[in-house]
Parts: C-alpha cells; sequence; structure tokens
C-alpha cells in the first residue's frame, strides 16, 4: 500500500520530532552530569539543547554530580513526544 503525501509530510514531522527528543534527552544528562559538560562533545550537545529549549522559566536543580538538572529541557521532551504520539495517531487515521 502506497503512502500518501499527507503520511509522508507527518512522517518526516515526526522523525524531526524523535531526533529533538533525543538531542534534548542528551542535553539532560550532559548537564545532570557537570563534568561531561567541560568535554568538547559535551558542549557541542549543550549547545545544540540550548538552541531547541524554550525557556519555560523552571528552576535548574543542582546534583550530586557536580551539575545541574533543567527542567524546561524535561518539560520540553515531554511536549516534544507527546506532539509526537498524536502525530502518529493524525497520522493512522490518514
Amino acid at each position: 500500500m502506497r503512502k500518501l503525501p499527507a503520511q509522508r509530510f507527518v512522517t518526516f514531522v515526526m522523525d524531526v520530532l524523535v531526533a529533538v527528543a533525543i538531542v534534548l534527552t542528551a542535553g539532560i544528562v550532559v548537564r545532570y552530569f557537570g563534568v561531561l559538560a567541560q568535554s568538547a562533545i559535551g558542549g557541542v550537545v549543550l549547545r545544540l539543547a540550548d538552541a531547541l529549549t524554550p525557556a519555560f522559566g523552571l528552576p535548574r536543580v543542582s546534583t550530586p554530580y557536580f551539575g545541574v538538572f533543567d527542567a524546561s529541557a524535561a518539560m520540553t521532551v515531554g511536549v516534544v513526544l507527546v506532539t509526537e504520539w498524536v502525530l502518529a495517531i493524525v497520522r493512522k487515521r490518514l
């Protein structure tokens, strides 16, 4: 069965949202373990994650691993994954 152009577009958007969630989750992990943020790859991941994270105004909580937990990034991951789930329902009904 061939996919409709609308289904392909929704699938593409879903794939982009999953990639954004992966980058944000990697940023949360790197920021949580503060030592990782000092590495070269950690800096790149944090720059990407910061560009994708809107400012919800949620506090950053200190961790015992010399880092912080970024609640705004965690909330963004939740919103992105719920949006992806809704798009999966929409795609199924097309």
